[in-house]
């Protein structure tokens, strides 16, 4: 993606059979380390705009007029910032539900929502946004977080400011975390193998 983005910005012929999307599935999927980027998605109200699963597989066949309104996007800014740090952290693939599920598939989106707790464990590290609605800097400099399995998932998730600069880590932030959520701190360092929460636990950290 960043090399598709390098060649759009320089004005460069960006080859039509050029990857932006890969499927992998089963044992190829268990096997690779991603990024996650959990965030919320932007507000049309206060001009913001994501990029969907098939305007990014589209990017380089699609005419140029387009794909420059695609990349004027926030969302846009939202992969291309993602696969930057992912690129930073050594990893070569990076996944965000707003453009890697196809929800024109009734079938694959209901498969998304019931495999997100899997896609979210295996994947390597977990970003998080604190300049969007779904991470909110308070005043006292604490996070608000309204998912929780983006939390308790990944084994490091890592907080960003709207600048991405680097905030912290769940391990650093914990105790402010557990806080602002009822997650136990102790899962929040080490994932569910520390404790056993009943369901309805569970269920008041989503709330």
């Amino acid at each position: 993606m960043l090399g598709v983005e390098v060649g759009y910005s320089g004005w460069r012929t960006v080859d039509p059979s050029k990857e932006v999307l890969r499927e992998f599935y089963g044992l190829a999927l268990r096997d690779k380390e991603y990024a996650i980027l959990s965030h919320c998605w932007g507000v049309a109200e206060n001009g913001e705009k994501e990029v969907s699963f098939e305007e990014l597989a589209q990017m380089v066949t699609m005419s140029r007029r387009k794909r420059d309104e695609i990349r004027g996007r926030t969302g846009y800014m939202k992969i291309i910032d993602t696969c930057r740090q992912a690129h930073k952290d050594g990893l070569e693939w990076a996944w965000i539900d707003t453009c890697c599920i196809d929800k024109r598939s009734s079938s694959e989106l209901s498969e998304a929502i019931n495999s997100m707790y899997q896609w979210t464990t295996v994947g390597a590290l977990g970003y998080t946004g604190t300049g969007e609605a779904l991470f909110v800097l308070l005043p006292s400099g604490l996070l608000g977080v309204g998912h929780s399995k983006e939390l308790i998932a990944p084994k490091v998730v890592h907080f960003f400011d709207s600048k991405w600069n680097r905030v912290g880590d769940k391990k650093q932030l914990a105790s402010d975390l557990s806080k602002l959520t009822r997650i136990p701190v102790c899962i929040l360092e080490r994932g569910l193998n520390c404790a056993r929460p009943s369901v309805a636990q569970i269920i008041s950290w989503a709330a």
